[in-house]
Parts: C-alpha cells; structure tokens; sequence
C-alpha cells in the first residue's frame, strides 16, 4: 500500500480483505451463513430472514441492520457505528435514519419480538437475547 493512501482507501481495501476472507471460510462450511437467535434465523446466503419459520418481509438495510446486531449479540452500538458498517463511510445525512429503520424493522419483527433490539438510552441499540425461559435458547453460528 503506498503511503499516500487516504483513509477512504486504507478502509476499503481492509472491508474487501475481510469479505475475501469471510467468503472463503463460508464456502468452507455450507452452514455458516446462518445466525441463529431463538425463533429468529438469519440466512446470509439467501438474504432471508426468519422469525418461527415464517420468513420476514425485510428491505436490504433492515436485513443488513438485524444481521449485523445479530452477529454481536449484546454489544451496544451507536448510530454513528451502526452508520458507518451498514450504510458505508460515504453516507451523508442525519443519524436518525438508523432510529427510522430500527422502528421499521420492529414493527416488522412483532410485539412478541420488538424487543430482540435494545435501546440504550442517548447510547444506541443492542441486539437482546431472547429470554431463557422460553426456549432456553442462546445465539449461536451454525
């Protein structure tokens, strides 16, 4: 990499970098591209999402959204950070399309389960694992 590369660049090579590598270990293992949640699987190779097996009618950002916070279970992220990873560094306009697409993708996820996706207050939001006593599930990578 030559010095002069700007950050813009530096970044986009590791993104490309990192998707090389995460597509050679998916096509290792037919099975990885899926994240499991309780009643909620989330199907990286076909774009599907799933919620007690009916699929969900999802926009590309919602999926990528629910993915994304699937995949760190617990962590909390900002809407700058969540921003940055699902829209792209390019991204120019407010933060609160992200509070506009987590609504969306609660309503979309039900009562039942709206609150999978955490706020933290004046923080972000946060992926929740389901309760315990329903299924006693906990979030796994098949």
């Amino acid at each position: 990499m030559l010095d002069t590369s700007g950050p813009a660049e530096v970044d986009a090579r590791i993104r490309i970098a990192v998707g090389k590598h995460m597509a050679a270990i998916a096509s290792s293992d037919p099975h990885s591209g899926e994240i499991r949640s309780g009643d909620v699987a989330i199907d990286e190779s076909t774009y599907t999402a799933r919620l007690k097996g009916n699929v969900l009618d999802l926009t590309f950002k919602e999926f990528e959204l629910l993915k994304y916070l699937a995949q760190h279970p617990g962590r909390v992220f900002t809407r700058a950070q969540l921003l940055q990873e699902i829209w792209g560094y390019d991204y120019f306009g407010g933060t609160r399309t992200v509070d506009v697409h987590i609504r969306r993708l609660r309503s979309k996820l039900g009562p039942e389960f709206e609150a999978i996706i955490g706020t933290v207050r004046n923080v972000g939001y946060r992926f929740t694992m389901p309760s315990a006593g329903k299924e006693g599930s906990i979030n796994e990578r098949v």
